[in-house]
Protein backbone atom coordinates (compact mmCIF):
# COMPACT_ATOMS: atom_id res chain seq x y z
CA UNK A 1 0.00 0.00 0.00
CA UNK A 2 1.47 3.60 -1.07
CA UNK A 3 1.75 5.71 2.17
CA UNK A 4 2.78 9.39 1.42
CA UNK A 5 5.65 10.52 3.92
CA UNK A 6 3.31 13.58 4.73
CA UNK A 7 0.38 10.39 5.77
CA UNK A 8 3.71 9.13 7.60
CA UNK A 9 3.93 11.86 9.33
CA UNK A 10 0.15 12.71 10.58
CA UNK A 11 0.22 9.12 11.71
CA UNK A 12 2.69 9.99 14.33
CA UNK A 13 2.03 12.64 15.34
CA UNK A 14 -1.89 11.67 15.27
CA UNK A 15 -0.91 8.64 17.62
CA UNK A 16 0.87 10.94 20.06
CA UNK A 17 -1.64 13.19 20.70
CA UNK A 18 -4.43 11.23 20.88
CA UNK A 19 -3.28 9.16 23.76
CA UNK A 20 -1.06 11.58 25.88
CA UNK A 21 -3.25 15.04 25.46
CA UNK A 22 -2.10 18.49 24.52
CA UNK A 23 1.49 19.13 24.22
CA UNK A 24 3.36 22.55 23.02
CA UNK A 25 2.07 23.98 19.62
CA UNK A 26 -1.07 21.93 19.45
CA UNK A 27 -4.91 22.50 20.06
CA UNK A 28 -7.44 20.12 20.66
CA UNK A 29 -11.05 20.10 19.28
CA UNK A 30 -13.73 17.72 20.34
CA UNK A 31 -17.24 18.78 19.69
CA UNK A 32 -19.06 17.60 22.65
CA UNK A 33 -15.94 18.78 25.47
CA UNK A 34 -17.09 15.17 27.17
CA UNK A 35 -14.56 12.80 25.42
CA UNK A 36 -11.39 14.67 25.97
CA UNK A 37 -11.43 16.64 29.22
CA UNK A 38 -7.99 18.09 28.04
CA UNK A 39 -9.82 19.48 24.74
CA UNK A 40 -9.06 23.31 24.60
CA UNK A 41 -11.80 23.83 21.78
CA UNK A 42 -15.38 22.68 20.81
CA UNK A 43 -15.48 23.62 16.97
CA UNK A 44 -12.16 24.09 14.79
CA UNK A 45 -13.40 27.93 13.86
CA UNK A 46 -12.13 28.44 17.89
CA UNK A 47 -9.16 26.69 17.53
CA UNK A 48 -8.33 28.67 14.22
CA UNK A 49 -8.54 32.14 16.26
CA UNK A 50 -6.15 30.76 19.29
CA UNK A 51 -3.59 29.23 16.89
CA UNK A 52 -0.71 30.80 16.30
CA UNK A 53 1.65 30.00 12.75
CA UNK A 54 2.79 26.29 12.56
CA UNK A 55 0.39 24.79 14.95
CA UNK A 56 -1.20 21.64 14.66
CA UNK A 57 -5.11 21.25 15.29
CA UNK A 58 -6.43 18.09 16.28
CA UNK A 59 -10.26 17.33 15.31
CA UNK A 60 -11.52 14.64 17.55
CA UNK A 61 -14.59 11.90 15.83
CA UNK A 62 -18.02 14.36 16.14
CA UNK A 63 -19.77 16.45 13.96
CA UNK A 64 -18.60 19.94 13.36
CA UNK A 65 -21.85 22.03 12.25
CA UNK A 66 -19.33 25.24 10.96
CA UNK A 67 -17.50 26.91 8.33
CA UNK A 68 -14.17 26.99 9.01
CA UNK A 69 -11.60 30.00 7.83
CA UNK A 70 -7.89 28.93 7.45
CA UNK A 71 -5.86 32.44 7.41
CA UNK A 72 -2.54 31.25 8.97
CA UNK A 73 0.08 28.28 8.09
CA UNK A 74 -1.54 25.58 10.40
CA UNK A 75 -2.58 21.66 10.18
CA UNK A 76 -5.80 20.62 10.56
CA UNK A 77 -5.70 17.00 11.36
CA UNK A 78 -8.89 14.74 11.42
CA UNK A 79 -9.56 11.62 13.37
CA UNK A 80 -10.84 9.92 9.93
CA UNK A 81 -13.27 11.19 7.01
CA UNK A 82 -15.40 8.34 8.76
CA UNK A 83 -15.77 9.62 12.27
CA UNK A 84 -14.78 13.74 11.56
CA UNK A 85 -17.70 15.35 10.03
CA UNK A 86 -17.18 19.38 8.82
CA UNK A 87 -20.32 20.19 7.37
CA UNK A 88 -22.52 23.33 6.62
CA UNK A 89 -25.98 23.82 4.78
CA UNK A 90 -24.49 27.22 2.85
CA UNK A 91 -23.30 28.87 -0.21
CA UNK A 92 -19.90 29.97 0.57
CA UNK A 93 -17.18 27.21 1.29
CA UNK A 94 -17.17 24.92 3.59
CA UNK A 95 -13.52 25.19 4.45
CA UNK A 96 -11.84 28.24 3.02
CA UNK A 97 -7.44 28.52 2.98
CA UNK A 98 -5.70 31.20 2.79
CA UNK A 99 -2.47 31.11 3.92
CA UNK A 100 0.60 29.17 2.43
CA UNK A 101 1.55 25.87 3.95
CA UNK A 102 -1.66 24.30 5.17
CA UNK A 103 -2.47 20.69 5.33
CA UNK A 104 -5.71 19.60 5.68
CA UNK A 105 -6.10 15.54 6.81
CA UNK A 106 -8.79 13.27 7.78
CA UNK A 107 -11.77 15.39 7.18
CA UNK A 108 -15.67 14.30 5.91
CA UNK A 109 -16.23 17.60 4.62
CA UNK A 110 -19.83 18.58 2.94
CA UNK A 111 -22.90 20.70 2.36
CA UNK A 112 -21.88 23.69 -0.12
CA UNK A 113 -23.99 24.26 -2.52
CA UNK A 114 -22.47 26.55 -4.54
CA UNK A 115 -19.19 26.97 -4.01
CA UNK A 116 -16.46 24.66 -2.64
CA UNK A 117 -16.23 21.72 0.10
CA UNK A 118 -12.57 22.76 0.53
CA UNK A 119 -11.11 26.09 -1.62
CA UNK A 120 -7.72 26.23 -1.38
CA UNK A 121 -6.20 29.52 -2.17
CA UNK A 122 -2.39 29.13 -0.25
CA UNK A 123 0.48 27.72 -2.15
CA UNK A 124 1.86 24.64 -1.34
CA UNK A 125 -1.01 23.32 0.30
CA UNK A 126 -2.04 19.88 0.95
CA UNK A 127 -5.20 17.92 1.42
CA UNK A 128 -4.98 14.20 2.38
CA UNK A 129 -6.92 11.45 3.14
CA UNK A 130 -10.51 13.49 3.21
CA UNK A 131 -13.84 12.78 1.64
CA UNK A 132 -15.70 15.36 0.12
CA UNK A 133 -19.33 15.39 -0.98
CA UNK A 134 -22.63 17.39 -1.61
CA UNK A 135 -20.74 20.44 -2.44
CA UNK A 136 -20.98 22.00 -6.06
CA UNK A 137 -16.81 21.69 -6.54
CA UNK A 138 -15.16 18.99 -4.06
CA UNK A 139 -12.17 20.91 -3.66
CA UNK A 140 -10.80 24.08 -5.91
CA UNK A 141 -7.15 24.28 -6.24
CA UNK A 142 -6.46 27.91 -6.83
CA UNK A 143 -3.27 28.32 -5.72
CA UNK A 144 0.09 26.47 -7.74
CA UNK A 145 1.64 23.78 -5.49
CA UNK A 146 -1.42 22.28 -4.64
CA UNK A 147 -1.10 18.65 -3.70
CA UNK A 148 -4.66 16.22 -3.15
CA UNK A 149 -3.55 12.72 -2.11
CA UNK A 150 -5.99 10.08 -1.53
CA UNK A 151 -9.54 11.46 -1.23
CA UNK A 152 -12.56 10.16 -1.86
CA UNK A 153 -15.21 12.76 -4.22
CA UNK A 154 -18.64 12.14 -5.01
CA UNK A 155 -22.21 13.69 -5.41
CA UNK A 156 -20.45 17.29 -6.61
CA UNK A 157 -21.14 19.36 -9.48
CA UNK A 158 -17.27 19.25 -10.02
CA UNK A 159 -14.73 16.97 -8.31
CA UNK A 160 -11.96 19.13 -8.68
CA UNK A 161 -11.63 22.34 -10.52
CA UNK A 162 -8.45 23.92 -10.82
CA UNK A 163 -9.03 26.74 -13.40
CA UNK A 164 -6.06 28.92 -14.61
CA UNK A 165 -3.55 27.27 -11.70
CA UNK A 166 -0.28 25.64 -12.81
CA UNK A 167 1.30 22.79 -10.87
CA UNK A 168 -1.68 21.30 -9.01
CA UNK A 169 -1.22 17.45 -8.12
CA UNK A 170 -3.76 14.96 -7.51
CA UNK A 171 -2.90 11.09 -7.19
CA UNK A 172 -4.61 8.07 -5.62
CA UNK A 173 -8.19 9.90 -5.82
CA UNK A 174 -11.55 8.56 -6.51
CA UNK A 175 -14.21 10.24 -7.94
CA UNK A 176 -18.17 9.35 -8.29
CA UNK A 177 -21.20 10.66 -8.66
CA UNK A 178 -20.29 13.71 -10.49
CA UNK A 179 -23.04 15.30 -12.19
CA UNK A 180 -21.08 17.53 -14.36
CA UNK A 181 -18.94 14.60 -15.43
CA UNK A 182 -15.53 16.66 -14.87
CA UNK A 183 -13.67 14.73 -12.20
CA UNK A 184 -11.10 17.24 -12.89
CA UNK A 185 -11.73 20.56 -14.56
CA UNK A 186 -8.06 22.07 -15.49
CA UNK A 187 -9.28 24.71 -17.94
CA UNK A 188 -6.03 26.64 -18.63
CA UNK A 189 -4.04 25.01 -16.02
CA UNK A 190 -0.63 23.80 -17.19
CA UNK A 191 1.67 21.40 -15.68
CA UNK A 192 -0.76 19.42 -13.59
CA UNK A 193 0.15 15.95 -12.10
CA UNK A 194 -2.67 13.37 -11.94
CA UNK A 195 -1.35 9.84 -10.48
CA UNK A 196 -3.47 6.61 -9.74
CA UNK A 197 -6.84 8.71 -10.13
CA UNK A 198 -10.30 6.09 -10.39
CA UNK A 199 -13.16 8.11 -11.67
CA UNK A 200 -16.56 6.46 -12.39
CA UNK A 201 -19.00 7.83 -14.86
CA UNK A 202 -16.56 10.91 -15.17
CA UNK A 203 -13.04 12.09 -16.69
CA UNK A 204 -10.68 14.85 -16.99
CA UNK A 205 -11.65 18.29 -18.99
CA UNK A 206 -8.98 20.57 -20.24
CA UNK A 207 -8.84 23.99 -22.24
CA UNK A 208 -7.30 26.43 -23.33
CA UNK A 209 -6.08 28.30 -26.44
CA UNK A 210 -2.35 27.40 -25.76
CA UNK A 211 -0.58 24.45 -26.29
CA UNK A 212 0.50 23.84 -23.08
CA UNK A 213 -3.36 23.85 -21.57
CA UNK A 214 -2.87 19.94 -23.34
CA UNK A 215 0.38 19.10 -23.67
CA UNK A 216 2.51 20.24 -20.13
CA UNK A 217 0.68 17.66 -17.71
CA UNK A 218 1.74 14.03 -16.47
CA UNK A 219 -1.20 11.36 -16.14
CA UNK A 220 0.11 8.15 -15.36
CA UNK A 221 -2.24 5.02 -14.19
CA UNK A 222 -5.86 6.49 -14.07
CA UNK A 223 -8.63 4.95 -15.12
CA UNK A 224 -12.40 5.31 -16.10
CA UNK A 225 -14.26 2.49 -14.93
CA UNK A 226 -11.43 0.32 -14.70
CA UNK A 227 -10.46 1.13 -18.90
CA UNK A 228 -7.31 3.17 -19.04
CA UNK A 229 -6.87 7.16 -19.46
CA UNK A 230 -4.64 7.36 -22.57
CA UNK A 231 -2.36 10.51 -22.54
CA UNK A 232 0.00 11.41 -25.53
CA UNK A 233 2.15 14.89 -25.82
CA UNK A 234 4.05 16.12 -27.72
CA UNK A 235 5.06 13.40 -30.13
CA UNK A 236 4.44 12.97 -33.79
CA UNK A 237 3.67 10.57 -36.37
CA UNK A 238 2.27 8.12 -33.69
CA UNK A 239 -0.42 5.94 -33.18
CA UNK A 240 -2.46 5.01 -30.90
CA UNK A 241 -3.11 1.42 -29.98
CA UNK A 242 -6.53 -0.20 -30.80
CA UNK A 243 -8.60 -1.31 -27.83
CA UNK A 244 -11.26 0.28 -25.09
CA UNK A 245 -10.27 3.05 -23.23
CA UNK A 246 -11.85 5.28 -20.32
CA UNK A 247 -10.46 8.04 -22.09
CA UNK A 248 -7.59 9.06 -25.04
CA UNK A 249 -6.29 12.88 -24.72
CA UNK A 250 -3.83 14.15 -27.18
CA UNK A 251 -1.72 17.23 -26.79
CA UNK A 252 0.55 18.81 -29.99
CA UNK A 253 1.04 15.42 -31.57
CA UNK A 254 1.05 15.96 -34.87
CA UNK A 255 0.10 13.10 -37.98
CA UNK A 256 -1.03 10.85 -34.82
CA UNK A 257 -2.94 7.65 -36.38
CA UNK A 258 -5.86 5.96 -34.43
CA UNK A 259 -8.37 3.31 -35.68
CA UNK A 260 -10.18 0.37 -33.97
CA UNK A 261 -10.56 2.31 -30.75
CA UNK A 262 -13.87 2.41 -28.38
CA UNK A 263 -14.85 4.89 -25.37
CA UNK A 264 -18.16 4.63 -23.27
CA UNK A 265 -19.98 5.12 -20.43
CA UNK A 266 -18.04 7.90 -19.14
CA UNK A 267 -17.65 11.80 -19.40
CA UNK A 268 -15.44 13.22 -21.81
CA UNK A 269 -14.44 10.93 -24.40
CA UNK A 270 -11.64 12.02 -26.52
CA UNK A 271 -9.82 15.51 -25.61
CA UNK A 272 -7.44 16.27 -29.14
CA UNK A 273 -6.51 19.65 -29.49
CA UNK A 274 -3.07 20.94 -31.56
CA UNK A 275 -2.47 17.42 -33.47
CA UNK A 276 -2.64 18.32 -36.80
CA UNK A 277 -3.02 16.20 -39.89
CA UNK A 278 -4.64 13.89 -37.07
CA UNK A 279 -6.26 10.45 -39.30
CA UNK A 280 -9.09 8.87 -36.62
CA UNK A 281 -11.34 6.07 -37.93
CA UNK A 282 -13.32 3.67 -36.66
CA UNK A 283 -13.78 4.68 -33.29
CA UNK A 284 -17.02 4.35 -30.73
CA UNK A 285 -18.19 7.00 -28.68
CA UNK A 286 -21.30 5.45 -26.82
CA UNK A 287 -22.66 6.85 -23.96
CA UNK A 288 -20.65 9.50 -23.18
CA UNK A 289 -21.59 13.32 -21.76
CA UNK A 290 -18.74 14.68 -24.71
CA UNK A 291 -17.97 12.32 -27.41
CA UNK A 292 -14.91 13.86 -28.63
CA UNK A 293 -13.47 17.58 -28.44
CA UNK A 294 -11.73 18.82 -31.30
CA UNK A 295 -9.32 21.98 -31.52
CA UNK A 296 -6.48 23.80 -32.97
CA UNK A 297 -6.11 20.81 -35.16
CA UNK A 298 -6.15 21.88 -38.98
CA UNK A 299 -5.84 19.44 -41.90
CA UNK A 300 -7.87 16.38 -39.92
CA UNK A 301 -9.48 12.97 -41.36
CA UNK A 302 -12.19 11.42 -39.02
CA UNK A 303 -14.00 8.74 -40.62
CA UNK A 304 -16.10 5.45 -39.61
CA UNK A 305 -17.16 6.76 -36.48
CA UNK A 306 -20.16 5.03 -34.37
CA UNK A 307 -21.81 8.19 -32.04
CA UNK A 308 -24.72 6.62 -29.80
CA UNK A 309 -26.45 7.73 -26.59
CA UNK A 310 -24.32 11.38 -26.25
CA UNK A 311 -25.84 13.75 -23.48
CA UNK A 312 -24.22 17.01 -24.36
CA UNK A 313 -22.29 17.17 -27.98
CA UNK A 314 -20.97 13.94 -30.19
CA UNK A 315 -18.33 15.84 -31.76
CA UNK A 316 -17.20 19.36 -30.91
CA UNK A 317 -15.14 21.05 -33.28
CA UNK A 318 -13.50 24.26 -32.39
CA UNK A 319 -10.35 26.54 -34.40
CA UNK A 320 -10.27 24.10 -36.76
CA UNK A 321 -9.86 24.15 -40.46
CA UNK A 322 -9.38 21.77 -43.43
CA UNK A 323 -11.26 19.26 -41.64
CA UNK A 324 -13.02 15.55 -43.28
CA UNK A 325 -15.34 14.11 -41.90
CA UNK A 326 -16.97 11.10 -42.96
CA UNK A 327 -19.11 7.90 -42.81
CA UNK A 328 -20.65 8.87 -39.17
CA UNK A 329 -23.36 6.64 -38.10
CA UNK A 330 -24.60 9.13 -35.29
CA UNK A 331 -28.14 7.84 -32.68
CA UNK A 332 -29.50 9.55 -30.36
CA UNK A 333 -32.85 9.32 -28.26
CA UNK A 334 -33.59 13.30 -29.12
CA UNK A 335 -30.81 14.76 -26.97
CA UNK A 336 -28.44 17.63 -27.92
CA UNK A 337 -26.37 17.87 -30.70
CA UNK A 338 -24.30 15.18 -32.67
CA UNK A 339 -21.86 17.56 -34.28
CA UNK A 340 -20.92 20.69 -33.08
CA UNK A 341 -19.06 23.16 -34.86
CA UNK A 342 -18.20 26.78 -34.00
CA UNK A 343 -17.59 30.00 -35.96
CA UNK A 344 -13.90 29.98 -35.85
CA UNK A 345 -13.98 26.87 -38.78
CA UNK A 346 -13.33 26.66 -41.51
CA UNK A 347 -13.02 24.70 -44.78
CA UNK A 348 -15.11 22.18 -43.77
CA UNK A 349 -16.82 18.96 -45.35
CA UNK A 350 -18.80 16.56 -44.21
CA UNK A 351 -20.28 13.53 -45.99
CA UNK A 352 -21.36 9.99 -46.19
CA UNK A 353 -23.43 10.02 -42.61
CA UNK A 354 -26.47 8.98 -40.66
CA UNK A 355 -27.88 10.99 -38.39
CA UNK A 356 -30.84 9.65 -36.50
CA UNK A 357 -32.73 11.22 -32.97
CA UNK A 358 -31.12 14.44 -32.02
CA UNK A 359 -32.10 17.66 -31.02
CA UNK A 360 -29.62 19.28 -33.13
CA UNK A 361 -27.51 16.64 -35.66
CA UNK A 362 -25.34 19.45 -37.16
CA UNK A 363 -25.18 22.47 -34.84
CA UNK A 364 -22.88 25.14 -36.95
CA UNK A 365 -21.25 28.86 -36.98
CA UNK A 366 -20.08 27.45 -40.52
CA UNK A 367 -17.67 29.14 -42.85
CA UNK A 368 -17.12 27.77 -46.40
CA UNK A 369 -18.73 24.04 -45.19
CA UNK A 370 -20.26 21.81 -47.46
CA UNK A 371 -22.43 18.83 -46.34
CA UNK A 372 -22.93 16.11 -49.09
CA UNK A 373 -24.54 12.47 -49.23
CA UNK A 374 -26.37 12.57 -45.87
CA UNK A 375 -29.09 10.82 -44.44
CA UNK A 376 -31.33 12.75 -41.27
CA UNK A 377 -34.32 11.07 -39.80
CA UNK A 378 -36.46 11.91 -36.96
CA UNK A 379 -34.02 14.77 -35.92
CA UNK A 380 -35.66 18.07 -34.14
CA UNK A 381 -33.47 20.18 -36.59
CA UNK A 382 -31.18 18.38 -38.78
CA UNK A 383 -29.26 21.08 -40.02
CA UNK A 384 -28.53 24.88 -37.83
CA UNK A 385 -27.05 27.31 -39.51
CA UNK A 386 -26.11 30.19 -37.39
CA UNK A 387 -24.47 33.41 -38.46
CA UNK A 388 -22.76 31.24 -41.40
CA UNK A 389 -21.33 31.84 -44.63
CA UNK A 390 -20.51 30.09 -47.95
CA UNK A 391 -22.31 26.66 -47.44
CA UNK A 392 -22.95 23.61 -49.58
CA UNK A 393 -25.88 21.28 -48.68
CA UNK A 394 -26.30 19.16 -51.80
CA UNK A 395 -27.51 15.12 -51.86
CA UNK A 396 -29.00 14.79 -48.82
CA UNK A 397 -31.76 13.07 -47.90
CA UNK A 398 -33.80 14.22 -44.82
CA UNK A 399 -36.91 12.30 -43.32
CA UNK A 400 -39.38 12.90 -40.37
CA UNK A 401 -37.38 15.87 -38.81
CA UNK A 402 -39.24 18.85 -37.27
CA UNK A 403 -37.50 20.83 -39.39
CA UNK A 404 -34.56 19.74 -42.04
CA UNK A 405 -32.51 22.77 -42.44
CA UNK A 406 -32.57 26.63 -40.34
CA UNK A 407 -30.89 29.43 -41.44
CA UNK A 408 -29.95 32.21 -38.93
CA UNK A 409 -28.30 35.41 -40.23
CA UNK A 410 -26.72 33.65 -42.79
CA UNK A 411 -25.31 34.30 -45.83
CA UNK A 412 -24.70 32.84 -49.17
CA UNK A 413 -25.14 29.26 -49.65
CA UNK A 414 -26.73 26.95 -51.55
CA UNK A 415 -29.01 24.17 -51.01
CA UNK A 416 -28.83 21.56 -54.40
CA UNK A 417 -30.25 18.28 -54.90
CA UNK A 418 -31.50 17.04 -51.66
CA UNK A 419 -34.84 15.32 -50.70
CA UNK A 420 -37.26 16.41 -47.78
CA UNK A 421 -39.97 14.56 -46.82
CA UNK A 422 -42.57 14.10 -44.10
CA UNK A 423 -41.31 17.23 -41.77
CA UNK A 424 -43.39 17.75 -39.13
CA UNK A 425 -42.58 20.84 -38.78
CA UNK A 426 -40.53 22.66 -42.08
CA UNK A 427 -38.38 21.38 -44.36
CA UNK A 428 -36.49 24.84 -45.38
CA UNK A 429 -36.62 28.35 -42.78
CA UNK A 430 -34.62 31.01 -43.53
CA UNK A 431 -34.40 33.98 -40.59
CA UNK A 432 -32.76 36.95 -41.20
CA UNK A 433 -30.70 35.24 -43.90
CA UNK A 434 -29.29 36.36 -47.36
CA UNK A 435 -28.29 35.19 -50.91
CA UNK A 436 -29.28 31.65 -50.38
CA UNK A 437 -30.22 29.29 -53.66
CA UNK A 438 -32.57 26.65 -53.40
CA UNK A 439 -32.74 24.61 -56.68
CA UNK A 440 -33.03 20.74 -57.81
CA UNK A 441 -34.87 19.81 -54.30
CA UNK A 442 -37.45 17.59 -53.40
CA UNK A 443 -40.02 18.86 -51.16
CA UNK A 444 -43.32 16.75 -49.95
CA UNK A 445 -45.61 16.15 -47.02
CA UNK A 446 -44.33 18.93 -44.21
CA UNK A 447 -46.83 19.99 -41.87
CA UNK A 448 -46.11 23.05 -41.97
CA UNK A 449 -44.37 25.43 -45.67
CA UNK A 450 -41.62 23.65 -47.11
CA UNK A 451 -39.58 26.75 -47.11
CA UNK A 452 -40.64 29.73 -44.95
CA UNK A 453 -38.77 32.95 -44.77
CA UNK A 454 -38.96 35.40 -42.20
CA UNK A 455 -37.22 38.17 -40.44
CA UNK A 456 -34.98 40.49 -43.17
CA UNK A 457 -34.70 37.23 -45.63
CA UNK A 458 -34.01 38.58 -49.23
CA UNK A 459 -32.46 38.18 -52.24
CA UNK A 460 -33.00 34.39 -52.15
CA UNK A 461 -33.46 32.32 -55.15
CA UNK A 462 -35.65 29.52 -55.36
CA UNK A 463 -36.34 27.49 -59.12
CA UNK A 464 -36.47 23.94 -60.17
CA UNK A 465 -38.06 22.58 -57.04
CA UNK A 466 -40.61 20.04 -56.79
CA UNK A 467 -42.87 20.78 -54.08
CA UNK A 468 -45.44 18.43 -53.38
CA UNK A 469 -48.51 18.14 -50.31
CA UNK A 470 -46.98 20.64 -47.89
CA UNK A 471 -49.52 21.65 -45.57
CA UNK A 472 -48.52 25.70 -45.61
CA UNK A 473 -51.53 28.04 -45.55
CA UNK A 474 -52.66 28.94 -49.25
CA UNK A 475 -49.52 27.88 -50.35
CA UNK A 476 -46.54 25.64 -50.09
CA UNK A 477 -44.41 28.24 -49.26
CA UNK A 478 -43.90 31.55 -46.98
CA UNK A 479 -42.03 34.85 -47.66
CA UNK A 480 -42.60 37.24 -45.59
CA UNK A 481 -40.96 40.42 -47.05
CA UNK A 482 -41.30 39.41 -50.75
CA UNK A 483 -38.01 40.56 -52.06
CA UNK A 484 -36.92 36.66 -52.67
CA UNK A 485 -37.02 35.33 -56.80
CA UNK A 486 -38.81 32.21 -56.87
CA UNK A 487 -37.81 31.57 -60.51
CA UNK A 488 -34.75 32.46 -62.57
CA UNK A 489 -36.86 34.74 -64.92
CA UNK A 490 -37.95 31.81 -66.89
CA UNK A 491 -38.73 28.52 -65.21
CA UNK A 492 -39.81 28.35 -61.66
CA UNK A 493 -40.46 25.00 -59.65
CA UNK A 494 -43.26 22.35 -60.03
CA UNK A 495 -46.43 22.65 -57.76
CA UNK A 496 -48.73 19.92 -57.14
CA UNK A 497 -51.14 22.37 -56.07
CA UNK A 498 -50.67 24.93 -58.82
CA UNK A 499 -54.21 24.98 -61.07
CA UNK A 500 -52.10 25.39 -64.68
CA UNK A 501 -51.80 28.42 -65.76
CA UNK A 502 -51.22 32.09 -64.44
CA UNK A 503 -48.81 32.76 -61.09
CA UNK A 504 -48.72 30.50 -58.10
CA UNK A 505 -48.82 32.84 -55.14
CA UNK A 506 -46.51 32.60 -52.27
CA UNK A 507 -47.88 33.00 -48.66
CA UNK A 508 -46.50 36.50 -46.54
CA UNK A 509 -46.26 38.99 -49.42
CA UNK A 510 -46.82 40.10 -52.86
CA UNK A 511 -44.05 37.34 -53.38
CA UNK A 512 -45.03 34.45 -56.86
CA UNK A 513 -43.59 32.45 -59.06
CA UNK A 514 -44.32 33.67 -62.06
CA UNK A 515 -43.34 30.60 -64.36
CA UNK A 516 -44.45 27.53 -62.60
CA UNK A 517 -43.60 24.29 -64.47
CA UNK A 518 -45.63 22.01 -65.93
CA UNK A 519 -43.85 18.86 -65.34
CA UNK A 520 -41.94 17.99 -62.08
CA UNK A 521 -37.91 18.50 -61.94
CA UNK A 522 -35.46 15.61 -62.60
CA UNK A 523 -33.80 16.20 -59.58
CA UNK A 524 -31.43 13.76 -59.70
CA UNK A 525 -29.69 15.27 -62.21
CA UNK A 526 -27.42 16.97 -62.46
CA UNK A 527 -24.98 15.56 -59.67
CA UNK A 528 -22.41 18.35 -59.82
CA UNK A 529 -23.15 21.22 -57.16
CA UNK A 530 -22.69 24.71 -58.12
CA UNK A 531 -19.19 26.13 -57.50
CA UNK A 532 -19.62 28.52 -53.79
CA UNK A 533 -17.45 30.80 -55.12
CA UNK A 534 -20.00 31.48 -58.26
CA UNK A 535 -22.64 31.98 -55.50
CA UNK A 536 -21.87 35.67 -54.92
CA UNK A 537 -22.42 35.90 -58.61
CA UNK A 538 -25.19 34.48 -58.63
CA UNK A 539 -26.64 36.62 -56.11
CA UNK A 540 -25.93 39.45 -57.95
CA UNK A 541 -27.72 38.15 -61.03
CA UNK A 542 -30.67 37.53 -59.08
CA UNK A 543 -31.01 40.81 -57.36
CA UNK A 544 -30.90 42.48 -60.93
CA UNK A 545 -33.46 40.09 -62.01
CA UNK A 546 -35.95 41.60 -59.04
CA UNK A 547 -34.74 44.94 -59.82
CA UNK A 548 -35.58 44.90 -63.44
CA UNK A 549 -39.27 42.99 -62.00
CA UNK A 550 -39.83 45.90 -59.87
CA UNK A 551 -39.52 48.72 -62.41
CA UNK A 552 -41.78 47.05 -65.12
CA UNK A 553 -44.47 47.09 -62.37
Amino acid sequence: MRISIVMMMVVVACSLAFTTGTVVGELIVDDDDVSLKWADHNNITAAMDASTEGEVIYVYAGSYNETVLVNKTVSIIGNGSADTFVFYDTLSDIIHIESDWVNITGLNVSGSEDSSGIDIRGQYSTVDNCTIHDSDEGIRPAASYVTIDNCTIYDCGYGTFSAYTPYVTINWCTFWDIPSYEAINGYRSSSMTLLNNTFIDSSIDLGGWLPSDYDSHEIWDCTVNGDPVYYLANTNGHTVPSGTYGQVILGDCDDVRMDDVTISDAGNGMLIAFCNDAHLSNVTLRNLSQGMYLRYSDGSLIEDFTIDGIWENGMYIDYCEDIEIARINGTNTGNDRCLYILANNQDVLIRDSVFTGFSYAIYSFATNHTYRNITFKDNNLAIYLRNSLLVNISMCLFSGDNGDIYFRDSDTATIFNNTMKNATGYSVRLESSWNITLTHNEMMGADSYAIRMDGTSGNNSVHHNNFLDNSGSSSQCYDMNGNSSWDDGAEGNWWSDWGGSGNYTIDGSTAADEYPLDDPVATSAPEKVPELGLLVALSMVAFMVIAIRRRRR
